[in-house]
C-alpha cells in the first residue's frame, strides 16, 4: 500500500513553494547538476581568467551563491521538520521551524543579488 515517491521536479516545486519565485528550485537543481556532473556549462562555472591567468576548479560566485541558497533552504526544511516530528509538533518547534524559514528567505534574497535566479 505504499505510494511511490513523486518525480524530483514535483518535489522541488513543493519545496520551493513558499518562495516569491514559483518554480525557481527546479531550475536551481538543474544548474547545480551541471557543475556536479561536469557538463560544459558546469565547466564554464569552474574556470575564469584574471589578469591573463587561468584559474580552474574554483566555483563561480553565481554558482556558489546558488549552492548556499539551496543549502540554506534544504537545511531549514530538514531541521525544522525534524524538530516538529521529534516534539510531536510542539509550539517551540513550530517557532524554531518558522525562524529557520525566515532566515533561509533572507539568505535567498541576498543570494539572488549574485545568482540572479528568479
Amino acid at each position: 500500500g505504499r505510494q511511490p515517491l513523486p518525480p524530483i521536479d514535483e518535489m522541488l516545486l513543493h519545496l520551493g513553494a513558499p518562495y516569491p519565485e514559483p518554480g525557481w528550485l527546479p531550475v536551481a537543481y538543474s544548474l547545480l547538476s551541471q557543475v556536479t556532473h561536469s557538463t560544459p556549462i558546469g565547466l564554464v562555472h569552474m574556470a575564469r581568467y584574471r589578469d591573463g591567468t587561468l584559474f580552474a576548479h574554483d566555483i563561480s560566485p553565481e554558482m556558489l551563491a546558488l549552492a548556499l541558497d539551496v543549502a540554506c533552504l534544504g537545511s531549514a526544511r530538514l531541521l525544522g521538520m525534524s524538530g516538529l516530528i521529534l516534539t510531536h509538533g510542539s509550539d517551540e518547534a513550530r517557532q524554531y521551524a518558522f525562524g529557520l524559514e525566515e532566515r533561509a528567505l533572507a539568505v535567498h534574497d541576498a543570494a539572488r543579488l549574485v545568482h540572479w535566479l528568479d
